[in-house]
C-alpha cells in the first residue's frame, strides 16, 4: 500500500512538473486558406506542422481546441511550390497569450483523397481492322472528341485518354453512330457518357480553334480564359470564320461548386460540334473568389 501511495505521489509530482513548466514540442493544426478561390488549384496542404512553445496544460489545451492556422488569401498566379510557412505571416486562431507558434512545415494533401477533374481525348475503338478501315475511309467524323473525367487525382493523373464501345461492321449501315464511352475506374465519372461518329456532309467543312477567349466580367476574370472550340458549316463561312466572332460567355445563373458552365455561340450558319473545358473557375481580379 505504501508502495502505492509513493507511485500516486510521484505521478502527481510529475505531472505538476509536465503541465506547469516551460516546454517545446512539434504539433499539427488544421491549415486554411483564407478568402481564397482554391477551386483552381489541384492539391494545397492541409495541415502545417508548427513548434509549440509554452506550459504543458496550455499546449495540451491547444492540442484539444480547435485552434487553425490561416494562410493569407492565395491569386490565381499563386504556385503551390511557392507555399512557405516561414517567410509568410500565418494566423493561428483562435489566438492563444501563453504559447508560442513558429510554422515549420506543410503537410501536402493526398492526392488519393483529393478529388478532380482532367480533360482528356476520347479514342475510338473497332471490334475488328476493317471496320477500323472502312470508318477511316470514309472518313466518319467524331462529333465530340474529348470528355472530362471527375475522381480522385491519384487515379486522374493515369489516365490519359477515354476509349469507345467498338464500332462493329452491323454500326456502319448508319450515317450517325452513337457511342458509349467506356469508364475504366468505377470511382471515376466521365461527362458526357458518350459521343457520335457521323459520315461528313461533302458540302460541310470542319474546322478546330484552340484558343477562343473568354469574356470577362467586370469584377472577375476566368480560369481558364481560353478554350478550344470545334465548328462545321458551308465550307466558305467555316474558312473566313475568325475566333473573335465565336462568342463564349459565363453562365453566371448556373454556378456549381465553384464551376461557372459556359455558353458558346457562332455566326449564323455555322454549328457548334463540341468544345472544351466547358466549365470555368472565376476569379477576381484581388484574387480571391467572386461571390
Amino acid at each position: 500500500m505504501i508502495l502505492g501511495l509513493s507511485l500516486c505521489l510521484a505521478l502527481i509530482f510529475w505531472l505538476q512538473a509536465v503541465l506547469t513548466q516551460e516546454q517545446s514540442t512539434a504539433v499539427s493544426l488544421p491549415l486554411e486558406f483564407a478568402e481564397s478561390d482554391n477551386s483552381q488549384f489541384s492539391a494545397l496542404p492541409d495541415k502545417v506542422k508548427c513548434r509549440v512553445t509554452g506550459k504543458g496544460l496550455d499546449i495540451i489545451k491547444l492540442i484539444l481546441s480547435n485552434t487553425s492556422a490561416q494562410y493569407p488569401p492565395l491569386t490565381w498566379e499563386t504556385k503551390i511550390a511557392d507555399l512557405d510557412p516561414g517567410k509568410t505571416s500565418i494566423s493561428v486562431l483562435p489566438h492563444l497569450n501563453h504559447v508560442q507558434i513558429e510554422p515549420l512545415a506543410f503537410r501536402q494533401t493526398s492526392k488519393k483523397d483529393m478529388i478532380g477533374r482532367k480533360t482528356v481525348p476520347i479514342e475510338i475503338a473497332y471490334a475488328d481492322l476493317d471496320t477500323k478501315q472502312q470508318i477511316q475511309k470514309k472518313k466518319y467524323l467524331l462529333i465530340r472528341d474529348h470528355a472530362v473525367v471527375h475522381g480522385p487525382e491519384e487515379i486522374l493523373q493515369s489516365i490519359i485518354k477515354i476509349r469507345t464501345e467498338p464500332v462493329t461492321a452491323e454500326m456502319l449501315k448508319s450515317n450517325a453512330i452513337r457511342l458509349k464511352l467506356v469508364n475504366p475506374d468505377s470511382e471515376l465519372r466521365i461527362e458526357p457518357a458518350d459521343t457520335e461518329l457521323k459520315a461528313p456532309d461533302q458540302n460541310q467543312t470542319t474546322r478546330v480553334f484552340t484558343r477562343v477567349p473568354v469574356s470577362m466580367a467586370k469584377s472577375s476574370m476566368f480560369y481558364p480564359d481560353e478554350i478550344t472550340v470545334r465548328v462545321q458549316g458551308e465550307s466558305k463561312a467555316v474558312i473566313n470564320l475568325t475566333p473573335e466572332q465565336i462568342e463564349v460567355t459565363p453562365d453566371l445563373t448556373k454556378e456549381t461548386d465553384g464551376e461557372i458552365t459556359l455558353l458558346v455561340k457562332c455566326p449564323p450558319g455555322i454549328r457548334i460540334m463540341d468544345y472544351y473545358p466547358r466549365e470555368v473557375n472565376r476569379i477576381s481580379r484581388s484574387g480571391s473568389e467572386s461571390r
